[in-house]
């Protein structure tokens, strides 16, 4: 696994072993962030990204390399947690980024200037609890995370569907090999 794009393009990235996590492969990748800026016509640069159920922390390493302007990582692994330090500390991208070892249920309130609120959220939930989402995209707003328009970026299994996310609209759904990448934007 690599950074597609950008400043750290070509870059390898750590990534968790075993079956517990599903990373986002390159080809994946390559599609979503050819959606995002060509599709939906979205800049990075500038922008707060928040990556949950973050894995090996690739899709906000990507939008980094694109030139976002900081990405906050939350996984509950302490495997995840680990490849992810591994991946910001060889990437020396220390000051771009925060990274919280919690369930995404149990995120702290949003305590930062409201001008660092969250523009994009990219959301890879673990196999089988797709539905997560929907919980942790209404703790988010409910702990003033996200920004009054967001983007909400969903990958997972093909064979699970994401139910309608209330407040949020479908811009776009593709599949890819074996996975479904899903944008929303909140109404």
């Amino acid at each position: 696994m690599r950074v597609i794009s950008g400043k750290y393009s070509g870059k390898r990235l750590y990534s968790p072993k075993g079956r517990k996590t599903r990373p986002t492969t390159d080809r994946v990748k390559e599609t979503l962030f050819n959606l995002l800026e060509n599709s939906i016509k979205i800049n990075f640069k500038d922008q707060n990204i928040l990556d949950i159920f973050a894995g090996s922390g690739a899709l906000g390493i990507e939008s980094l390399s694109r030139g976002a302007n900081f990405c906050t990582f939350v996984d509950n692994s302490h495997i995840a947690h680990t490849n992810i330090l591994k991946n910001i500390n060889s990437l020396k991208i220390e000051s771009r980024c925060a990274l919280i070892k919690t369930d995404i249920l149990g995120i702290p309130k949003f305590i930062k200037d409201t001008s660092n609120k969250i523009d994009i959220v990219f959301a890879d939930p673990p196999y089988k609890k797709i539905n997560l989402i929907v919980k942790a995209i209404k703790v988010l707003s409910n702990k003033g995370w996200l920004k009054e328009k967001v983007y909400l970026v969903v990958e997972s299994a093909k064979k699970e569907k994401l139910q309608n996310i209330e407040d949020f609209d479908l811009l776009v759904s593709r599949e890819v090999g074996g996975s479904s990448i899903s944008i929303n934007l909140s109404q």
